[in-house]
């Protein structure tokens, strides 16, 4: 939604100029990384996704076409990232963080909707990296051409 700003442009004049921004474009500028990722920082993704626990996934819906699981961590309409417990009927619960604010609840509810998935910034990084010299490349195979045979 455009909101409208008068500023003066001068103490001395009597002019105004009138700014109109929207509040779905960001005003700030995003802080721009080199494109290739410095040794270190693949390390520290490395690491940051070797720490997660890897059990046994228990699903429990779909949200916006992705299959959820239990404790799965979603971005809910405030912007926190919180873990999902399970998806019932167009609606998602996440477990209520433990602060003062969220006294006696322990989960909360939100439309699928308007929760999005949470995508990490680690794995990103690491599905961004070419594959070594002489590893198979990643992705599907492309397809071979089918010979008919006559």
């Amino acid at each position: 939604m455009p909101v409208a700003k008068t500023t003066a442009t001068d103490p001395q004049t009597s002019e105004a100029k009138v700014v109109v921004t929207s509040q779905s474009t960001p005003t700030g500028t995003a802080e721009m990384k080199s494109a290739t990722p410095s040794p270190a920082e693949i390390g520290a993704a490395a690491s940051a996704l070797a720490r997660l626990p890897r059990k046994r996934k228990i699903w429990s819906g779909w949200i916006n076409g992705d299959r959820m699981w239990r404790m799965r961590p979603v971005v809910v309409p405030g912007g926190q990232v919180l873990p999902a417990y399970f998806v019932r009927r167009g609606f998602v619960f996440v477990l209520s963080p433990d602060t003062p604010e969220y006294q006696d609840r322990i989960f909360e509810r939100h439309k699928a909707e308007d929760v999005q998935v949470y995508r990490s910034p680690h794995a990103a990084l690491l599905g961004r990296q070419p594959p070594r010299a002489g590893s198979r490349p990643r992705g599907r195979p492309p397809m071979q051409s089918v010979r008919s045979v006559r």
